[in-house]
Formats: structure tokens, C-alpha cells, sequence
């Protein structure tokens, strides 16, 4: 798991620094989740946005090249083509556990929103990279938490009533961070979980969205974690793999 070079508090402090001095001067505005995360994990600015095999790797130092990527794992597929196997590489990827609703055109008061996130959310986008999860030079770090979503009018939908798009999400408490060096380690994702349980089944034992479960089940059977043992009617049944890397 790697390791953060200063506090998460910090880290938040510095970031709004870097992303109000970018605004200010005409410079595209880095998004507040990803410039935190990055003073985080290395606050050495020569050791930011450093140009590697034609890309610009989010940091490298003696971790290896760390990406953050709060979403698009897609466009991640030429980096790892050029990095891979010369460097290793860990993508950290925020899970949102709580947000918080801010108007920037009312008075700013929060409003707790009723979605919460787990890892379970992040395999949308890990199946986009499926192809590269088994290379050992691949691996991965959550970090989970909470987060204040600003907001503001955008116009009025069809039934005449206001629009909000969301302008930034500001970091304001790190809940926990997880590491995963290999591929095998995501079959602890299902800890607990007992042989034959189909996407319905997992998606209420894990709480989470039937989608996201599915995106989940197609990653650990296509890294060959889990099997289907049967299928009733539309619905297959899976079991996970026993052996030197199951549970």
C-alpha cells in the first residue's frame, strides 16, 4: 500500500491553494478531489506531473508512478501500454462513503445526500481496464471519503424548475484508505460471502447498486476468481474459486 507524504488536512489546505492561484491566472482549474489526493501522496512538486514515456504521469517517485483517477479508466489504457512493464503503477481511486450538498445560490447550508458509495462502485470502471488487472506490475489504492458536492443553477429543466450542475467536490474527511498489490487480492472483496449467490443475492449481502454488482461479477470472473455453477431460469449462479488465493 503506498504511503501519504503529509496530512490529509494539509493536503486539503495546499490543494486549494494550487487550484485558486490556477484559476486565478487563467490556467485550467484542477478539480479539488484529485489535486488533494495528489499533495497527499507526494507533495514534492518536482515529483508532479512528471513527463514519462510521452505522458504525463500524475507522480512519480519512489513508489512508482501513481495516477489518480476519478473516473475515465478508459483513457488509462495507452499509459499502461507505455508504462508497462519498465515501472509499476498504482491507481488511486476515490470512493465517495458521504456527500454533502452545497447552493452556492442559496446560503450555503449542507443537505446530506442519501447516496453512499463503496468499493463495489469503483468496478465500472475497473472493467474498462480488464485486460491489464493481470499484469503484476498493476495495483491499486481506495481511499474513501467525504466529500462537499458544490452547486449551482444551470438553467430550468422541461417542467420549469431549476437546474443544478455541480462546480466542485472539496474533500473534507479522509474515513479510510485500502490497498490491493495484485489482482488476487480483490476476491476478499467477498469475505463472508457463502458459494452460490447470483448478482441479486451479492448486490443485497454487499448493499450495493445491482449495476455496480454486476460490473463487479464480470471482473472476478473474468480474472477466473469466481465460476457459474448453474443457472435458473435468467440467473446465474456463482461460487468463488478455493485455492491458494481464495477465501
Amino acid at each position: 500500500m503506498i504511503k501519504h507524504k503529509i496530512g490529509f488536512e494539509e493536503a486539503i489546505q495546499k490543494a486549494t491553494i494550487d487550484t485558486n492561484t490556477r484559476s486565478s491566472i487563467g490556467e485550467e482549474q484542477e478539480k479539488m478531489v484529485h489535486a488533494t489526493l495528489k499533495h497527499y501522496f507526494e507533495d514534492d512538486k518536482s515529483k508532479q506531473e512528471v513527463k514519462i514515456e510521452g505522458f504525463i504521469a500524475d507522480i512519480y517517485n519512489e513508489e512508482g508512478i501513481i495516477e489518480i483517477q476519478t473516473r475515465s479508466f478508459d483513457k488509462l489504457r495507452h499509459k499502461l501500454d507505455a508504462y508497462f512493464p519498465k515501472y509499476d503503477v498504482t491507481i488511486v481511486y476515490p470512493i465517495i462513503e458521504n456527500t454533502y450538498v452545497a447552493h452556492i445560490d442559496k446560503d450555503l447550508s449542507l443537505r446530506k445526500s442519501p447516496v453512499h458509495k463503496s468499493i463495489v462502485s469503483a468496478f465500472k470502471e475497473i472493467y474498462k481496464i480488464k485486460f491489464y488487472l493481470k499484469n503484476p506490475c498493476l495495483h491499486f489504492h481506495f481511499v474513501y471519503l467525504d466529500i462537499k458536492d458544490l452547486k449551482c443553477e444551470n438553467g430550468l429543466n422541461r417542467y420549469k424548475k431549476i437546474r443544478y450542475k455541480s462546480i466542485d467536490k472539496i474533500p473534507i474527511k479522509l474515513n479510510n484508505e485500502q490497498g490491493y498489490d495484485n489482482y488476487h487480492d480483490f476476491i476478499h472483496i467477498l469475505d463472508g460471502i457463502d458459494d452460490n449467490f447470483t448478482v441479486k443475492s451479492l448486490s443485497k449481502l454487499l448493499k450495493s447498486k445491482r449495476q455496480d454488482t454486476s460490473y463487479l461479477v464480470l471482473v472476478l470472473k473474468y480474472l477466473d476468481l469466481i465460476e457459474v455453477v448453474d443457472k435458473i431460469k435468467r440467473e446465474y449462479i456463482y461460487k468463488v474459486k478455493r485455492g491458494e488465493y481464495g477465501i
